[in-house]
């Protein structure tokens, strides 16, 4: 973080300015040629709650990607460490690799569109960053500097833009039209968290030098002076989200979701347990009733079970949940329920298969047959399952699990991605939680915990998130 006075060259301008020291490159998604959308971002980056005003500078396409990156190094090259705290923090993203600056916000399969899901990307990034103001470079015929028509209005009535954000380039000789990237920033939510002041720096052809420094004075110039411009609606709307705690999270996402059981699958059947277990930590019945309520059908047999699929053997942990908490006839009869999917890992004469059934060979395969299992032996004290359990984990880490630790998506596909490695994670951590603390098996099941959330942490980046 510095200080450092930044002759502006041919504009003869003298600026004292300080940013956050760049921290390193980032992507912000990927092409439907997967090529990687990249971008660099400050240190402070992910600290929505730092005082300095978090600027991203776009650039469209492949030939705004030069201007974009020139500025870049002109700060990177100007930057020091002598102030303790920095007033600005500029990200940058050198080439969206847009189809075309129009189109905002994204519609449709949005990132399973083939015409431009870089657009889909970018406005997720940019809302989830928490950008305060955003400068879309482009290249055209001259240069100008536009900004949300006059009289736009957001549903509220207020005007798209900020008054200050006119100031930005008072010679703003352009307007944009409502699907431009910067317009729809001013006057949309990216991303369902808030909007963000946008301008759009349209640079002419052979002025890429000048360029770069006409935008560094009117960035610097205008967000260096006394009054910073005051956080952005989505930013705003960031900070307050980071101060929930996880009940309050688990309150909101039980309003939506915990309210079917159309079929016993794991999705359906975790967010029924996620209700459960927020009605102990609020001391509110009404959960557990209306879980009851929700899995009767199955319970008195009305819908019978039978799983055809590692997601319902999975699903039948909403039995197991419910177990816990039972007694006398109905703790018999949803024990009953679990084990009609933990009885799967015995063939007919009660020998125990090599693996769970369904597995496909695919990493979810840990997550789908495992804790299953274990719930069954926890709750019956047959040791039988969890041995079944144990087997089902060694046989699929042979199958699935790479040299660096991590899990590949099977055994005819080395790629790790982000569910394959979840699934796993998950699927060890409900085992141990149902494992008595001495039983066989335990320890090999924490190590091999610990060693996975290990061999993650390399791919993790500064935003919490997993590389693909």
């Amino acid at each position: 973080m510095v200080s450092r006075s930044l002759a502006m060259g041919a504009a003869g301008w003298l600026l004292t300015w300080s940013v956050a020291a760049f921290g390193g490159e980032g992507r912000v998604g990927v092409t439907a040629d997967y090529e990687p959308i990249r971008c660099t971002v400050p240190n402070d980056a992910w600290e929505i709650e730092a005082e300095s005003r978090r600027i991203v500078v776009v650039g469209i396409d492949t030939a705004a990607a030069p201007i974009v990156e020139a500025l870049r190094q002109r700060l990177s090259a100007n930057v020091a460490d002598e102030l303790p705290a920095a007033n600005l923090s500029v990200a940058f993203v050198p080439n969206a690799r847009l189809a075309k600056p129009t189109g905002f916000p994204p519609t449709g399969d949005y990132y399973g569109q083939a015409s431009d899901p870089a657009a889909a990307y970018l406005w997720r990034w940019i809302g989830m960053y928490g950008a305060d103001l955003v400068v879309v470079i482009e290249r055209g015929e001259q240069t100008t500097w536009r900004l949300p028509k006059p009289g736009e209005a957001k549903p509220d009535g207020e005007n798209a833009a900020p008054d200050w954000l006119a100031n930005l380039a008072p010679e703003a000789t352009g307007n944009l039209p409502n699907d431009h990237l910067a317009a729809a920033l001013n006057r949309e939510a990216a991303c369902e968290v808030g909007t963000v002041p946008a301008i759009s720096v349209t640079v002419g052809e052979g002025d890429t030098k000048e360029a770069v420094v006409n935008v560094a004075v009117r960035l610097l110039t205008s967000l260096a002076k006394e009054q910073l411009p005051p956080p952005s609606p989505a930013r705003a709307e960031l900070r307050r989200r980071l101060k929930r705690t996880p009940t309050e999270v688990a309150r909101q996402l039980s309003v939506h979701y915990g309210h079917d059981l159309n079929q016993v699958a794991y999705i359906p059947a975790l967010a029924l347990v996620g209700r459960l277990r927020l009605g102990e930590l609020d001391n509110d019945a009404s959960h557990a009733a209306d879980v009851e309520r929700i899995v009767q059908p199955y319970v008195t047999g009305q819908k019978p079970v039978r799983p055809k699929s590692g997601s319902e053997l999975a699903g039948h942990l909403v039995f197991a949940e419910l177990a816990k908490r039972a007694e006398g006839e109905q703790r018999g009869r949803l024990i009953e329920l679990v084990r009609v999917a933990a009885d799967q890992a015995f063939d007919e004469q009660g020998t125990p298969r090599d693996a769970m059934p369904f597995h496909n060979e695919m990493s979810d395969a840990v997550f789908m047959g495992g804790p299953i299992l274990a719930a069954a032996g926890s709750l019956t004290g047959d040791s039988r399952f969890f041995e079944a359990a144990l087997g089902n984990t060694r046989f699929m880490r042979r199958l699935v699990l790479r040299p660096d630790g991590i899990y590949r998506h099977s055994p005819l596909d080395e790629t790790a991605w982000g569910r394959g490695n979840g699934f796993p994670a998950l699927g060890l951590a409900l085992m141990l939680s149902e494992w008595p603390e001495q039983a066989a098996g335990r320890e090999e099941l924490l190590t091999a915990f610990r060693e996975h959330m290990t061999a993650l942490l390399a791919h993790q980046d500064a935003s919490g998130c997993w590389h693909q």
